[in-house]
């Protein structure tokens, strides 16, 4: 596979290109502060027991991954030394989806 990658002048032109912008971003030390919002869907696998989870267990858990992919989480100062220099707010946020692959509307929970 690396062979016919090598051989691929397309593949190796968008390559050098990806590596070029990089560089030039990372030197550029710009700072982004558009959030990137990521659909996503919970699928419940349950028996119609307790494993079968409420949909405000579901924006809890949500919730909560936003506040530490935000840095809004209340036990940032337990961060290990070696990391409190690099985290950071990403400026991602989880929601739930809203239309499934074939256009559909959904909650984005599936069960």
């Amino acid at each position: 596979m690396l062979i016919r990658l090598l051989e691929n002048k397309d593949a190796i032109k968008a390559k050098n290109e990806l590596e070029t912008f990089t560089q030039q971003f990372i030197n550029s030390n710009q700072k982004s502060e558009v959030t990137y919002i990521i659909p996503v869907v919970f699928h419940v696998l349950h028996n119609y027991g307790s494993e079968n989870i409420s949909k405000a267990q579901i924006l809890d858990a949500l919730r909560v991954i936003n506040e530490d992919f935000n840095k809004l989480n209340a036990d940032t100062a337990e961060i290990i030394p070696e990391f409190q220099g690099i985290a950071a707010n990403s400026h991602i946020e989880f929601r739930l989806a809203q239309i499934d692959p074939n256009g559909n509307c959904t909650d984005g929970i599936v069960r």
